[in-house]
């Protein structure tokens, strides 16, 4: 009888495919937050609507560059200007969810719509999350 243990050690070949899973799991929370925000924005114009942003590691869903834009708005009359800030960096953050447009933390304070949406895409973090198998 042996007492000779062989440990076979795959702990790279783990790690590189949990950094690819962690990588597509974050990309789908964004991609669920940013279309849930987008979804209950409350809606002028679709400026604001149009601003939100969401960037990761696999890249950006929406607008993350700032822009302006001429837009008519019902609900004041006549047409205005509007413009966006850019998506700030993500440096060592997983990801970065938010919207570019001036005036949306006044409508996320009276009416949140960001912070739910993203809450709600963590919560539901199981279907994001993708099985790591060999």
């Amino acid at each position: 009888m042996s007492d000779t243990v062989v440990v076979k050690w795959r702990g790279d070949a783990v790690k590189a495919k949990w950094k690819d899973a962690k990588k597509k799991m974050v990309a789908s929370i964004v991609k669920a937050a940013v279309a849930d925000i987008r979804a209950n924005a409350p809606v002028d114009t679709g400026f604001m609507r149009d601003s939100t942003y969401g960037v990761s590691e696999s890249g950006a869903e929406g607008n993350p560059s700032p822009r302006s834009s001429r837009m008519s708005s019902p609900k004041y009359g006549g047409t205005r200007n509007y413009e966006s800030v850019g998506a700030p960096a993500r440096d060592s953050a997983d990801a970065v969810i938010g919207n570019g447009a001036a005036y949306a933390f006044w409508n996320e304070r009276r009416a949140p719509f960001v912070y739910p949406a993203v809450e709600r895409a963590v919560s539901g973090i199981a279907q994001h999350i993708e099985v790591l198998s060999d």
